[in-house]
């Protein structure tokens, strides 16, 4: 969705340069657009926060839906794993995901982005502590799949989330930036898994009849993401973009103000806003909300469907496909890389080899 953030096409004005801020400050008050507004907060340290806190909450979405990979050839004797319940453990995270994307999204433009990534991350992080305390498949499959349903709401909504706090100048090297971190999630995984899982370790908890050993421990430090970003977002803002496109424009510019004040340093009456000019994506999304809070169930999945079948008719039809070819294929590349380098390199992988080898004789001679 197009948050419609930019900045003025007038070039004589510079948003880095200090004197148009100056200028900008010292103005009476004034009834100006949203990208007017992002702006005059500049770009500063709330940005960078908001920038390391969503990459986080990205890299905690690959932490929580690869990080399977690691556990389950030294958990396939405490829970008796098959090479079925393997690969179907390896996969129910993202079922998880599938499944709830569109619902989280519907809900993020309905109910606000602060307010889903919250309940989402939470939701994760708790799934997974209970996930590491699992003693038989089934129960390791259902946690496994309510971590990936529940961090689908944050990796969903993050993304617009932080766009709408920057122009466009801005936007897209925040998300490159916060993209940037959820890489560098990736890269740490492996070592946080060698360091987590190399010792031998255990202790048995009768309550509830596990031997709690190295590889449950590594499932609570995966979810730790999910939980340090959950509490971050206590203390950020809700997207003032939403905000205003909710009708409630006092909460926005309070909260452009607060912003302000956090970048420059400067008292938050400097940023003299008296009212927002409104666009017209956010008189259709105030009409839309009213409509769906009047609406059961039914009705609201079936305006999910009404919203995502364009997609896939007339001209739409094309982009779609070009646009899921490419992320499928950005996605397969990375993530069959992981998957195929944890196989090769996993104690399961390694006894099967060396039993063909050792055994390659007996094999051939008996067919």
């Amino acid at each position: 969705m197009e948050s419609g953030i930019g900045i003025s096409n007038n070039p004589s004005i510079d948003p880095t340069n200090e004197s148009t801020i100056t200028q900008f400050e010292f103005k009476e008050n004034e009834r100006i657009s949203y990208k007017d507004a992002l702006t005059k907060t500049t770009f500063g340290k709330f940005n960078y926060f908001a920038i390391f806190i969503c990459g986080m909450s990205l890299a905690a979405a690959l932490l929580e839906s690869m990080g399977i990979g690691f556990v389950n050839p030294v958990a396939q004797c405490d829970l008796q794993l098959t090479h079925s319940d393997k690969g179907v453990l390896s996969a129910v995270a993202f079922i998880g995901i599938i499944v709830s994307s569109h619902f989280w999204g519907f809900l993020a433009d309905t109910m606000g982005r602060r307010t889903i990534l919250l309940p989402s991350l939470f939701g994760a992080f708790i799934s997974t502590v209970l996930s590491s305390l699992g003693s038989n498949f089934w129960t390791f499959a259902v946690l496994r799949f309510l971590s990936g349903f529940f961090i689908s709401g944050a990796s969903t909504t993050v993304y617009p989330y932080l766009s709408e706090f920057h122009n466009p100048n801005a936007r897209s090297r925040a998300i490159m930036a916060a993209s940037s971190i959820f890489g560098l999630g990736g890269l740490l995984m492996p070592a946080i898994a060698w360091l987590v899982m190399s010792s031998s370790w255990s202790f048995g908890i009768p309550l509830i009849g596990i031997t709690y050993k190295p590889w449950r421990l590594f499932l609570v430090v995966s979810g730790l993401p999910d939980l340090i970003c959950a509490i971050s977002f206590i203390f950020l803002p809700e997207s003032p973009k939403y905000l205003l496109s909710q009708g409630r424009q006092g909460e926005a510019i309070a909260i452009l103000q607060s912003v302000y004040h956090i970048n420059t340093g400067k008292k938050k009456e400097n940023l003299n806003i008296s009212a927002f000019i409104e666009e017209q994506d956010d008189l259709e999304s105030r009409d839309q909300l009213e409509n769906n809070m009047q609406e059961g169930f039914s009705r609201i999945f079936r305006k999910i469907y009404n919203q995502t079948a364009p997609l896939f008719m007339g001209d739409f039809l094309k982009r779609t496909v070009i646009a899921c070819i490419l992320q499928f294929g950005i996605l397969f590349t990375a993530n069959g890389i992981c998957c195929g380098t944890r196989y090769l390199s996993s104690p399961s992988s390694f006894n099967q080899k060396l039993f063909h080898t050792e055994h390659k004789h007996y094999l051939l001679v008996g067919g």
